[in-house]
């Protein structure tokens, strides 16, 4: 057996600015809160592909699905 040296995950120093929004109401009138998000999560770039299987996903599940076929006692 062969021991392999063990891996660390590079960690950034660098400070991660934070992403603030506003929090709106119903109306589209600002309640002049705002909200922080994670920019691990929320400040990475946008994936088209990953938005278009999102998309495709959900709407295949709304499909309803109850469509009548024949079965072979049927025939």
């Amino acid at each position: 057996m062969t021991d392999k040296p063990e891996q660390s995950a590079e960690t950034t120093t660098e400070p991660v600015p934070t992403i603030k929004l506003p929090i709106m109401r119903m109306d589209g009138s600002a309640t002049g809160e705002e909200v922080e998000l994670n920019p691990q999560v929320f400040g990475l770039p946008r994936n088209d592909h990953v938005i278009y299987l999102a998309v495709k996903a959900e709407l295949h599940n709304k499909r309803q699905g109850t469509r009548s076929t024949l079965t072979r006692s049927m025939v």
